[in-house]
């Protein structure tokens, strides 16, 4: 139990840090590029991110473990992790979207409201570009794209308990 209230508190300020990191970078380059030019920043500290990016995956994952251990191998499991999942993320990446969506028709700045909905269900749409990774109406979608995948797969592995392993 100290794990859970001692140590873990220095662990969710590290992942509160790099959450923080990731949040401005999204809003200078995500909300600002639409309006002006990335909050004037350059765009190296688009590295520092990326780090925070995987960073936070990283703590997340271990923060999981430890915060659902009492969900490993019940009934039910998978639904209740999936569920405060859901609840945790959408409501916050459809207001972003929405907002975003709200700006595009303040300036007059054209839009496919197909993509921004298939974007609401995190379904990529195609693009005519290649850039590495799904695309999105609000472009930080694709990290919550490669995070529900995440949540998929831990959310099966939790229902089989914590000695489950496909090796």
């Amino acid at each position: 139990m100290g794990l859970r209230s001692d140590k873990i508190e220095g662990i969710q300020l590290l992942r509160a840090l790099a959450a923080s990191i990731v949040a401005f970078t999204h809003l200078a380059f995500g909300f600002a590029n639409h309006i002006g030019p990335g909050l004037g920043l350059a765009r190296a500290s688009g590295h520092a991110s990326q780090v925070a990016v995987a960073l936070f995956f990283i703590v997340s994952g271990f923060i999981m473990v430890i915060a659902s251990e009492d969900l490993f191998g019940t009934s039910g499991a998978s639904r209740t992790f999936w569920t405060k999942r859901c609840v945790r993320i959408f409501p916050a990446y459809w207001l972003a979207s929405s907002l975003l969506a709200v700006i595009f028709v303040i300036l007059h700045k054209p839009f496919k409201i197909n993509e921004f909905f298939l974007s609401l269900l995190l379904i990529p749409y195609p693009n005519d570009q290649f850039i590495g990774r799904p695309i999105f109406f609000l472009w930080p979608g694709w990290t919550l794209f490669y995070e529900i995948i995440f949540y998929v797969l831990f959310g099966i592995g939790i229902s089989r308990g914590r000695n489950f392993s496909i090796v």
